[in-house]
């Protein structure tokens, strides 16, 4: 196969999420058996994805399958993406008592390199800052689901960041982006709601401390990475 890893590993876990939703064991055997003409690791992979019994067999095929293929760095989105917020859009849940200051300095630098910055907050509404002042949201927090987002940022006050970790949905927005491998930058008070997603604080490069205006430049550098292929190895996502 002709993929390099990260790219490999993002076909395998789509392979499995599609034919886990097909209700006929025959067929999902049937489209393993053809992998097998394209790679016998990958087709392994999928089937240990899928539980099937036993290691299945290649279909036959017309004309004999080219199984040597070298990587081509040609066909890798991964490899050739641009580091860059251009075009991208960063999801920042916010609390009432959050820091204005901080939340107007992240805009500001998103604007800059391109991107957008959407506000999700527990009531549509929106919320009252430090220092006065209403900051209206784009999404209510049920239905600004961080998967809309290319990154994500949680911006909370102490009193904040403790009534949303009594909220499914705040926790689910935490660990999708965890587990989708996204940038998550957050001010000191969040860390109670990324205990409740299962995330820690240090877990990786992609998990940013925000602790002050100074701090987004950081961020910023980071989230222009987008994604974090090293936290495969710790999300339980691909067989």
């Amino acid at each position: 196969m002709s993929q390099t890893e990260p790219g490999r590993n993002q076909i395998v876990s789509a392979l499995v999420f599609e034919l886990s939703k097909v209700e006929t064991p025959a067929v999902r055997e049937h489209v393993v058996a053809q992998l097998m003409n394209v790679d016998e690791g990958l087709a392994n992979r999928v089937a240990n994805g899928l539980r099937l019994d036993g290691k299945p067999a290649a279909a036959k095929t017309g004309v004999p399958a080219k199984r040597e293929v070298e990587p081509s760095p040609a066909l890798s989105i991964i490899s050739k993406a641009q580091q860059t917020l251009q075009g991208r859009v960063i999801g920042c849940l916010v609390s009432d008592g959050a820091d204005g200051a901080l939340i107007t300095a992240l805009h500001k630098e998103i604007e800059k390199e391109g991107g957008k910055l959407k506000i999700i907050a527990p009531h549509i509404r929106g919320v009252k800052l430090t220092g006065g002042g209403v900051l209206p949201a784009d999404r209510r927090i049920d239905g600004g689901s961080s998967v809309f987002f290319d990154a994500v940022a949680l911006i909370l006050s102490d009193a904040g960041a403790a009534e949303l970790v009594g909220e499914s949905a705040a926790a689910n927005f935490v660990a999708d982006a965890f587990n989708h491998l996204k940038i998550i930058g957050h001010v000191a008070a969040a860390e109670p709601l990324l205990r409740k997603a299962g995330v820690e604080k240090s877990a990786d490069e992609g998990v940013v401390a925000l602790g002050c205006v100074r701090s987004v430049a950081g961020f910023i550098a980071v989230a222009k990475k987008m994604r974090v292929w090293e936290r495969e190895k710790k999300v339980p996502i691909v067989p």
